[in-house]
């Protein structure tokens, strides 16, 4: 295989912090590519691990894609986006799902989806092939297939963790 010529740019997600949602560490498998094109079908996927936080750190900048431009600010959008938003989504409110108390919150799955432009979410669901896995190295992978047909600011949503409102913690732009 070979190459001639410069390559275009490539420009990688913006990842925000998520102080309201810390029981999860996050890591954006794919896309990781900032810029979506109308029309394709991406696969998103997550890979989550427990968080081993016991207090709340400095948010720390990127590791693998962008950092927020300001990690202290958030998008006005992604600012407590409830669970039953007003734009439509039907989502269901997870404080009227039916769950046991028994175990540690910390050792709950995440809640994982990505929003639309208009505001439409969806849930990202946990890969199969993970659940019965005992090597928990990799983490729980997460994923959902979305044909992109809508322009504007796509958002990657985790629950927070004592309330049922969303946190942006990924977003990738269609032009």
């Amino acid at each position: 295989m070979t190459h001639t010529g410069s390559n275009p740019p490539y420009s990688f997600l913006t990842l925000h912090p998520t102080p309201h949602a810390q029981r999860h560490d996050l890591y954006v498998a794919q896309p990781q590519c900032a810029n979506l094109a109308l029309n394709n079908t991406f696969v998103f996927c997550v890979r989550q691990h427990p968080s081993s936080l016991t207090n709340l750190p400095e948010p720390s900048p990127a590791i693998n894609g962008r950092a927020s431009p300001n990690p202290f600010a958030r998008p006005t959008s992604a600012m407590s986006i409830l669970s039953m938003s007003a734009s439509g989504s039907n989502y269901t409110n997870p404080s009227q799902a039916s769950s046991g108390s028994s175990g540690s919150s910390s050792s709950k799955p995440a809640k994982l989806a990505i929003q639309t432009p208009s505001g439409k979410i969806i849930r990202l669901t946990r890969k199969t092939e993970h659940i019965s896995s005992t090597n928990d190295a990799d983490g729980t992978a997460w994923e959902t297939v979305i044909k992109i047909g809508e322009k504007g600011t796509w958002r990657g949503l985790v629950l927070a963790d004592r309330s049922a409102r969303w946190c942006v913690f990924a977003q990738w732009e269609c032009a």
